[in-house]
C-alpha cells in the first residue's frame, strides 16, 4: 500500500514539473473579415497581457488594444471594420509573454 502510494505522489509530482516546463505560446486560429468587424481569434495556454497592433499598408500603426486574460483558452479580439479600406493588406502582431505572433488580412 505504501509503494503504491508513494508512486500516486511521485507522478503527480512529475506531471506538474512536466506542465510548469511547458513554454507560454499563443495561437492564431482564425482571422474572419465580414462589413462590420474583423475578428482574430486567439487561444493562449497560460494567462496573461496580450497585446493587438495593427498596421495598414504602409506600414503606419493604426490600432494597438490589450486585454488581460486570467486563464488559457480561446479569446477574439475585433476591430471595427467601419475605418478599414476595402482590398488593402493590413498586417498585425499579437504580443504576449515577450513574443509576437504575427498575421494578416484584407478589408472588405
Amino acid at each position: 500500500m505504501r509503494v503504491f502510494l508513494l508512486s500516486i505522489i511521485l507522478s503527480f509530482g512529475i506531471v506538474q514539473l512536466n506542465a510548469q516546463d511547458i513554454p507560454p505560446r499563443l495561437y492564431i486560429n482564425q482571422t474572419n473579415v465580414s462589413s462590420d468587424s474583423v475578428r482574430i481569434n486567439y487561444e493562449i495556454n497560460y494567462g496573461g497581457y496580450v497585446e493587438l497592433h495593427l498596421f495598414d499598408e504602409d506600414g503606419k500603426k493604426i490600432w494597438i488594444n490589450g486585454n488581460v486574460k486570467r486563464r488559457l483558452g480561446q479569446y477574439v479580439f475585433r476591430i471595427p471594420s467601419r475605418p478599414l479600406k476595402a482590398d488593402m493588406r493590413y498586417t498585425f502582431f499579437l504580443k504576449y509573454k515577450g513574443e509576437e505572433y504575427h498575421g494578416s488580412f484584407y478589408g472588405i
